[in-house]
């Protein structure tokens, strides 16, 4: 055997070996976080798995924004504002897949993760959370229930601490009862004053 047939034979198919090797490496290589800004990454659920999770972190975002510059809006009802927010938080995310990092489709949803939807409920649901707590704590009534419940629960915290101390020296625990009956009296008493105003108007 010649030295050249000896090359051929042995010294070519390892290195074609390794080099497969090496490319398939590459393939299934993590990316670093420096794929959501990089133009045309085409990240895969091999190479970048946790861009879901990006993805729902990115919409949570987009519909809190939304949350917040909507319910301060008067003329807005929460119907109007919740369709915006979900055409909004659909839209953009999806539009900076295909057009910025140009993910193919295909390729997660053989993975069985729907790329394009990823991260929509969570996002509702924190634009439920914002709305509500930003309309709640912009009028009397709704800061007036917000602190009354906070007393509440600052007086039960309080009585079952003091209940566990108490019980272990024989208590019969009514001072749980009495505390809890009091701040839940409060409470009602500011839904019935906001019950009063309302039929007055």
């Amino acid at each position: 055997m010649t030295i050249t047939e000896l090359f051929l034979n042995k010294v070519l198919p390892k290195q074609d070996k390794n080099n497969s090797e090496s490319n398939s490496q590459n393939e299934n290589a993590t990316l670093p976080i420096s794929t959501l800004f990089t133009y045309s990454s085409m990240p895969n659920p091999t190479n970048f798995p946790l861009l879901p999770h990006y993805l729902t972190i990115l919409r949570s975002i987009i519909a809190s924004l939304i949350a917040l510059t909507l319910s301060n809006r008067e003329n807005v009802a929460i119907s109007a504002a919740l369709m915006i927010s979900t055409a909004l938080t659909i839209q953009l995310p999806q539009l900076y897949l295909e057009r910025f990092l140009k993910i193919d489709a295909s390729q997660w949803s053989d993975a069985k993760v729907n790329i394009i939807f990823s991260g929509f409920p969570q996002a509702i649901a924190v634009f439920t959370l914002v709305w509500i707590t930003v309309n709640t704590l912009s009028n009397e009534e709704g800061r007036a229930l917000v602190l009354k419940a906070g007393e509440l629960a600052v007086k039960t915290m309080e009585s079952q601490a003091s209940n566990s101390e108490l019980s272990d020296e024989g208590s019969n625990g009514e001072v749980t009862e009495d505390t809890t009956q009091e701040g839940l009296g409060g409470v009602k008493e500011v839904i019935q004053q906001q019950q009063q105003d309302n039929d007055e108007f």
